[in-house]
């Protein structure tokens, strides 16, 4: 019995873990066949062998790992996750002076097109943006306006359901 054990682990261990380059272990093929044809393998549930192979599995060589602090574990998990706020206060300055820079780079590119047009075409393209901009303009006041006849509405609606309820 503790041969067959030691001979599950062993088949289970070539073709679970890597071998020492990282790569894929040479006999990982026929370790596969020889685990699922193993009589003990077929004998013993599927859950007992995974407690077996945990508890008994081969160890990481001290070499190869790594100690970590909790805390800086969790630090990396949330800035994955993007929980952590990463602009600090210290690189504040620089982000600000990066996203001007940004912002006067994409500026000067659209001035730089404007000024390449010929004349007329540069005038008739500003005329429609101004129009863009008034219609747009339009648009949100007129949604606006919706908005504000709605709220009256839903106040009006919430004083005349106070008013019943104070009447009952």
């Amino acid at each position: 019995m503790f041969r067959e054990a030691l001979e599950v682990l062993r088949n289970r261990m070539e073709f679970d873990t890597p071998g020492p380059d990282g790569s894929e272990r040479p006999l990982a093929e026929e370790a596969i066949k020889k685990y699922n044809s193993h009589p003990a393998v077929q004998r013993i549930d599927a859950e007992k062998i995974d407690i077996m192979w945990q508890y008994f599995r081969p160890f990481e060589r001290n070499d190869t790992q790594r100690i970590v602090r909790k805390q800086d574990l969790k630090a990396l998990e949330d800035i994955i996750e993007g929980r952590l706020d990463l602009m600090q206060k210290e690189y504040q300055p620089i982000i600000e002076a990066m996203s001007r820079k940004k912002d006067k780079s994409h500026r000067h590119a659209f001035a730089q097109k404007l000024l390449e047009m010929p004349s007329a075409e540069r005038q008739e393209y500003l005329k429609m943006l101004a129009e863009k901009q008034q219609a747009e303009k339009k648009r949100l006041d007129a949604r606006l306006e919706e908005m504000k006849l709605l709220d009256n509405e839903f106040k009006k609606q919430a004083e005349y359901e106070e008013q019943k309820e104070t009447k009952k």
